[in-house]
């Protein structure tokens, strides 16, 4: 039911619930120079991980741009967050992540591109569609806590048996009352209970990974993805 669709899965904002977490400060391109930057993805590699770059051989690690000749650099390397400049956790200033985003994409876009080489434009759009993507997964708080795990080699299978009997009994629950003939006023009061329980599974979901645990956070991913196919 559209009715359901909670603010927070349905447009690219941050995480606000009523609870005391803060949001961290990230590094973008429109904060930081270039150079801050590059070093922020250096810092992010270790020797064993440096390649070279394709034109010149020189050794490069987190680098979109070869240091020493300035071509461009395929980024498939480069986790999500790693390649937009911001912080790899869950709580992430999204003004910042947006910023960073359309500064990186204004480099990066194959138009930029067009009177230089065939590889370097290869590149380029390779590069352009891997950004876009990023941004997308990272705007979203439940694609980026699956991405999150992700990293770690965990999956969130939504389409996965619930295993879990009380929350088996809840969401059986919630079903039985969609399909009932409900009021309009009953349906936003559902909508609203809704939004609060997705709002302290995304706190706990944040809790878990502060605390580096991936089995908690998992578990509140499968209740998250739970509620959010309620919504639909």
């Amino acid at each position: 039911n559209n009715m359901l669709r909670p603010p927070c899965l349905s447009r690219p904002i941050g995480f606000s619930p009523k609870t005391n977490i803060q949001h961290t400060r990230s590094h973008t391109f429109a904060t930081s120079s270039d150079r801050s930057i590059r070093s922020q993805r250096w810092r992010s590699f270790t020797s064993e991980q440096m390649k070279k770059c394709w034109s010149c051989t020189e050794k490069v690690a987190g680098e979109l741009f070869c240091k020493n000749c300035e071509k461009v650099l395929p980024a498939d390397d480069l986790n999500y967050f790693t390649l937009l400049s911001v912080p790899q956790q869950f709580l992430l200033q999204d003004k910042e992540l947006e910023n960073s985003y359309k500064q990186l994409q204004r480099k990066m876009h194959p138009d930029q591109f067009g009177s230089k080489s065939e590889i370097e434009q290869k590149i380029s759009a390779a590069n352009s569609s891997r950004i876009n993507t990023a941004y997308k997964t990272l705007r979203d708080l439940n694609t980026r806590a699956k991405y999150l795990l992700h990293l770690d080699g965990i999956e969130v299978d939504t389409e996965k048996t619930i295993t879990d009997t009380e929350l088996l009994m809840e969401m059986m629950e919630k079903q039985e009352r969609l399909e009932e003939d409900v009021s309009v006023d009953e349906l936003k009061d559902m909508l609203r209970e809704n939004n609060e329980q997705l709002s302290t599974s995304f706190a706990s979901v944040s809790a878990a990974f502060s605390k580096h645990d991936n089995n908690a956070a998992l578990r509140e991913m499968n209740r998250i993805q739970y509620l959010d196919r309620l919504r639909k």
